[in-house]
């Protein structure tokens, strides 16, 4: 990996229309590469390449990530094993809520 944003180089397909069904004007642009050194293996993403997104599996996801898919959850405030953003939120919430309702 390069590091930094590039350009894939290739032949591209440009099409015009109304809607998907409406094609009025196409074309073909040939992009050149801002570097030789290509990351991903055509034969490890086909979805990717074929521009079949719909199709992408967690799996060819991953690759492109370049790391596992997190797993979406929040994280448990109780085990208090790192400071996170919603755990610090949380706590300064309940903090608030218990002297707001105290009784006069």
């Amino acid at each position: 990996m390069t590091n930094r944003w590039e350009i894939e180089g290739g032949s591209y397909q440009i099409l015009i229309g109304a809607c998907v069904s409406d094609i009025r004007l196409s074309g073909t642009l040939q992009v050149e590469g801002t570097t030789s050194e290509f990351p991903y293996r055509a034969e490890e993403m086909p979805s990717y390449y074929s521009g079949l997104v719909q199709q992408v599996g967690d799996g060819e996801f991953e690759k492109l990530l370049g790391y596992s898919i997190p797993n979406g959850k929040w994280p448990d405030c109780s085990q208090k094993t790192m400071p996170s953003a919603r755990c610090i939120m949380q706590e300064a919430a309940w903090q608030d809520s218990s002297t707001a309702f105290l009784p006069i």
